[in-house]
């Protein structure tokens, strides 16, 4: 269940103080909040406490390494909850210290997509285009002003098209207004190449099998349902250097 801030007539968004945390407000803006916060105690207790649960969560979360490589091709989605949770910290920690000019979050987006690449054990906010490798786990972030269902699929360079979240097919609604951590972590497999992560943002809820079919069906036409927005990131999956 998704809760929902009852804001004050003038407070501050969640997402506003968000962008404080996480060391992105211009000089305009930080010395706006620093005033606003400093005459509106429940602004002030909201960011205290915004404050409190990343602290709490990024010092309770296990360490951020995944289990070496065997020899055989890694699930496509991480279902264990201590793997999740693990790059859940990892994203956090990137969001609380990365320089505002990488732009996780955009002001006025309509609808945007991040990603976060753990690679042995070392977590990073991804570019447009990004070269990963097998075995690495990806993380993706949204950040929607107004289309609240969200679903993640990719077509491989093998022109096969996977769904990465929501990965039991329920796509349900996400906070708007904010970047928020899509609560599912994913492990690259063998197939190298580029490979396109489509972000779909529609404003109704929507079923993701017809829509990996049509990806996989038409691989050079980016899905765009009725109603509904698509932003696109590239992974280039190269492969592990021998030894």
């Amino acid at each position: 269940m998704m809760h929902v801030r009852t804001r004050g007539e003038g407070c501050l968004a969640d997402f506003t103080l968000d962008r404080r945390l996480a060391r992105e407000l211009d000089d305009a803006e930080e010395t706006g909040v620093r005033a606003h916060l400093a005459i509106c105690p429940r602004c002030a207790e909201r960011y205290a406490a915004l404050a409190r649960e990343r602290d709490l969560f990024a010092a309770d979360a296990p360490p951020l390494r995944l289990p070496p490589r065997r020899g055989y091709v890694w699930p496509r989605i991480v279902a264990g909850a201590g793997a999740a949770l693990a790059m859940a910290a990892g994203v956090a920690l990137v969001l609380r210290v990365h320089d505002r000019d990488q732009g996780v979050r955009a002001k006025g987006a309509a609808a945007r997509l991040e990603v976060f690449v753990n690679h042995d054990g070392v977590v990073r906010h991804g570019g447009a285009v990004e070269t990963v490798e097998p075995g690495d786990a990806v993380r993706f972030v949204v950040n929607s002003a107004e289309l609240p269902y969200v679903a993640v699929v990719s077509l491989d360079g093998a022109k096969r098209a996977t769904v990465y979240y929501p990965s039991n097919g329920e796509v349900e609604a996400v906070p708007l207004g904010r970047a928020f951590p899509l609560p599912e972590s994913t492990v690259l497999d063998d197939a190298l190449g580029d490979e396109r992560v489509y972000g779909v943002f529609c404003p109704r809820p929507f079923a993701t099998e017809p829509l990996r079919r049509a990806v996989e069906a038409l691989p050079d036409v980016s899905p765009t349902p009725d109603g509904c927005r698509v932003e696109v990131l590239h992974l280039r999956k190269e492969g592990r250097p021998s030894p």
